[in-house]
């Protein structure tokens, strides 16, 4: 088999650990595997390192972040995308193009271009994220990548509630690595110790946790933060500096860089914390279970599928809540440690109720390439810019006057 995996972004997030473990997975079965990457990020290292091809090229979203206006040369940009990718692919023939996330388009054009099979793998809700929006109306967005992938794949029932059609197929996130990885308890002593692990950018809400600290030591509590992830939002970086600073907690807070193993017996925390209310799933917690760490999480978003109320964590429905938990949590060392040992059996119990998603998502690949008629190779390349051109205008034209008010 030979697949292209297409990642958006060459940072590292939970999508692009997830597509890291689905690169593992492939190559542990012999498949060919080429890695298409947006931005020449830390991820490039890590999927060359594990054996696959690598290859960066930029990708354009068709979402558009807070405050930035449309502009009709994004929709060039995307088809231009779209036809570097075909040439790509034209060089580097493949059976299946697999895209790790829904936020770029420029795989699925390419690959129904070329009538290759393309799979979608979504990982995140893109219009439940705070200020920002598709390029197209949502409901034209969801059809479009519906009419372009023989299977979406989605990790959770969160999701899932958002691709309701017949291509859709739930399987959790495959968590390879952390299957094959004796983890022993990474449990904190001394002072209360926060972790909140993730990508420092806006839509992951940390700037929640510095106002818990400010508020937990207010309260007396002797707590630290520590922030772990690559800062993919500088701006928001800069924000939450300045926010340490007028609150007066920047000796307590703590910024770090992305870690392979985030949750470690040398630098553990008392408590995981999740602080974005749109997650879909939940990386962090199950690697924070696998460390005996409780998770504490909002009741709002996909993270309930994995952390339940007094099963290895406890759940908060706005800042009071979180703070008055997170104050019982720094008194009760005892409920810390029994949190800790219930979320180890959920996760054991998880494991053992998802035993081979990786399994699930190959076969579900070898189903499709012997199921679906294939066509690359076969087109000329005028036609192929000319069927990618066509499929965008499709919903151009619908949404022409949406978009361009």
């Amino acid at each position: 088999m030979r697949i292209a995996m297409v990642f958006a972004s060459g940072s590292i997030g939970g999508a692009q650990c997830d597509g890291l473990d689905l690169v593992l997975e492939f190559l542990h079965r012999q498949w060919h595997v080429t890695a298409i990457v947006g931005d020449n990020g830390p991820l490039c290292a890590r999927l060359a390192e594990a054996g696959a091809n690598v290859h960066v090229t930029h990708l354009t979203w068709w979402v558009l972040p807070p405050k930035v206006p449309f502009r009709r040369d994004q929709v060039w940009e995307i088809i231009g995308d779209a036809n570097r990718l075909i040439q790509v692919l034209r060089r580097s023939p493949v059976d299946v193009v697999y895209t790790i996330s829904s936020v770029t388009p420029c795989a699925a054009m390419a690959a129904v271009a070329l009538g290759i099979p393309h799979v979608w793998h979504v990982h995140e809700v893109v219009e439940n994220w705070p200020d920002y929006r598709f390029l197209l109306p949502v409901r034209t967005t969801h059809d479009l990548i519906e009419s372009s992938g023989a299977s979406i794949i989605v990790n959770s029932k969160y999701t899932a509630a958002h691709f309701p059609g017949p291509k859709t197929v739930l399987i959790p996130n495959v968590m390879r690595t952390l299957r094959q990885t004796q983890t022993s308890p990474a449990r904190a002593s001394g002072v209360f110790t926060i972790g909140v692990i993730g990508s420092i950018w806006h839509i992951k809400q940390q700037d929640r946790a510095v106002r818990a600290l400010a508020a937990l030591r207010a309260r007396g509590v002797d707590a630290r933060l520590v922030l772990r992830g690559a800062i993919d939002d500088k701006e928001y970086h800069r924000s939450l500096l300045e926010q340490c600073r007028c609150s007066g907690v920047s000796e307590y807070v703590r910024f770090d860089e992305h870690r392979v193993d985030p949750i470690n017996q040398e630098d553990p925390f008392h408590v995981v914390l999740v602080t974005c209310s749109v997650e879909s799933f939940s990386r962090v917690a199950l690697e924070a279970f696998a460390r005996s760490v409780p998770v504490v999480a909002p009741r709002d978003s996909g993270v309930v599928e994995v952390v339940q109320h007094g099963d290895g964590g406890l759940l908060y429905d706005d800042e009071a809540e979180l703070v008055h938990t997170l104050q019982n949590l720094a008194k009760q060392p005892d409920l810390l440690e029994s949190l800790g040992r219930r979320g180890r059996a959920w996760l054991d119990r998880w494991f053992a109720q998802n035993k081979d998603p990786g399994g699930q998502i190959a076969c579900l690949l070898d189903t499709t390439i012997g199921s679906l008629p294939r066509g690359a190779g076969v087109v000329s390349e005028a036609t192929t810019l000319l069927a990618v051109q066509a499929w965008f205008r499709a919903a151009w034209k619908v949404c022409k006057r949406w978009v361009l008010r």
